[in-house]
């Protein structure tokens, strides 16, 4: 993982084998970023996406292992849940058959390189338990 700060952005560039989550997390307690915005585009593998369904009150799962992807699109929000950063993502990925698809990120490993934007803001937002969900509490 790499990645520089210049006064409220962070550029970080990941490399093959390096998980999403995990590094914008650590970069998060790094910096003491507790707010903020994400996004991001590259390669991914072993992708788990979600979608979020109804009926079951329960995501429904996509998992691709070791299967190479484009992430297209990387959009999320940094906040905080039990005094730790909590990284809420979507993805949209395309596969070697240029089909799209996309959802809630629950984790990826990165194949070749991603590049990723962290905008931090000043401020706090926790996440609190409402029913089966966290939300921002604002």
């Amino acid at each position: 993982m790499h990645y520089k700060r210049f006064e409220d952005t962070i550029v970080v560039r990941l490399e093959t084998g390096e998980f999403i989550h995990k590094s914008i997390e650590q970069i998060c307690k790094n910096e003491k970023i507790m707010l903020g915005t994400v996004i991001g585009f590259g390669g991914i593998k072993s992708l788990k996406i979600g979608i979020w369904n109804n009926e079951k009150s329960a995501y429904d799962y996509l998992s691709e292992a070791e299967k190479n992807m484009e992430m297209l699109n990387l959009t999320g929000n940094i906040t905080m849940l039990d005094d730790e950063p909590n990284i809420h993502m979507h993805v949209t990925v395309a596969d070697n058959s240029f089909r799209v698809f996309g959802g809630h990120l629950v984790s990826g490993e990165v194949q070749n390189l991603a590049e990723i934007f962290i905008y931090a803001d000043k401020g706090r937002i926790d996440r609190v338990p409402v029913k089966s969900w966290y939300f921002m509490d604002i």
